[in-house]
């Protein structure tokens, strides 16, 4: 397992009312970032495949 999933399972894990709060700000930026990276992946192997099409 990579580590940013393992920090997301264990902030969506979270139990302690005091901290759940805070677990859930993080959840969520933490989903945003991965969205963000997958967004730029893709983006990345499209360029990629349409370099590699275009190619001689």
């Amino acid at each position: 397992m990579n580590i940013f999933a393992e920090a997301l399972d264990k902030v969506r894990g979270e139990n302690d009312d005091d901290i759940k709060p805070l677990a859930r700000i993080l959840r969520d930026r933490f989903e945003e970032a991965k969205s963000g990276h997958e967004q730029a992946i893709t983006s990345k192997q499209n360029a990629r495949d349409t370099c590699k099409s275009e190619a001689p």
